[in-house]
C-alpha cells in the first residue's frame, strides 16, 4: 500500500510539472509584435522619398522606409519575407521588388537585415531596419494603384497584412505626401 501511494504521489507531481511547463510556455508566447514604420529619403542620395523616380530611363516606383519591430512577448518572434503590396480598389494587384543592396565601392549599403528581409525578433526588444522597396514600370502588372500594404509571415507562416498608405499610384514622376513620423501600423492606418 505504501509504494501505491508513492507512485499516486509521483505521478500528480509530474502531471503537475508538465501542467506548470505548458502554462508557463503560453504565457510567454503571449504578447503581441507592434510594427512601426517611417517614410524616409533614399539611402544612397537623401534626395527622394517614397514615390516615382526615374531610373534607368524609365519610372520606377520607390518606397525607402524604416521598419521597427517591437516584440511585447517573452518569446522570439519570426517575421519572414517582408514586403510590400500594391492594391487597386481593395484588390491585391502586385508585389514589389526588396531592393537588397545599392551603390558600389566604399558607398556600398545592405538593406533589411544584411540583404535579407526575413527577421529573427528577441523578446522584449525593439529592433529597426532600413528597407527599400521598388518597381519598374516595364515590371508593372496594373495601369494604376491607390493603396500599398506591407505583408509578413509569421514564425508559424501566418501571412498578416497591414495598411501603410493610400497614394495615387499613376507612374508619374513625383513623391508622395508624407508626414515624416513612425506610424503604427494596423489594418487601416494612414502613414502620411
Amino acid at each position: 500500500m505504501d509504494w501505491y501511494s508513492t507512485l499516486i504521489g509521483g505521478l500528480i507531481g509530474f502531471i503537475s510539472s508538465i501542467g506548470t511547463l505548458i502554462v508557463e510556455r503560453l504565457l510567454n508566447q503571449k504578447g503581441k509584435i507592434n510594427l512601426y514604420a517611417k517614410i524616409v529619403y533614399e539611402h544612397q542620395y537623401g534626395k527622394n522619398t517614397w514615390g516615382f523616380w526615374n531610373f534607368e530611363d524609365e519610372i520606377a516606383l520607390n518606397v525607402p522606409i524604416w521598419i521597427e519591430f517591437q516584440n511585447l512577448s517573452n518569446s522570439t518572434r519570426v517575421m519572414r519575407n517582408v514586403n510590400l503590396l500594391l492594391y487597386k480598389d481593395g484588390n491585391r494587384q502586385q508585389e514589389l521588388c526588396q531592393i537588397n543592396r545599392s551603390g558600389d565601392g566604399e558607398k556600398k549599403f545592405d538593406f533589411a537585415n544584411d540583404g535579407s528581409y526575413s527577421f529573427v525578433i528577441e523578446p522584449r526588444s525593439i529592433q529597426k531596419y532600413d528597407c527599400h522597396f521598388s518597381l519598374k514600370q516595364s515590371m508593372r502588372i496594373a495601369e494604376s494603384f491607390d493603396e500599398i500594404k506591407l505583408r509578413y509571415f509569421d514564425e508559424k507562416d501566418k501571412e498578416h497584412i497591414l495598411h501603410l498608405g493610400s497614394v495615387n499610384g499613376n507612374w508619374k514622376v513625383g513623391d508622395f505626401p508624407r508626414s515624416g513620423e513612425w506610424i503604427k501600423l494596423k489594418s487601416k492606418v494612414k502613414i502620411y
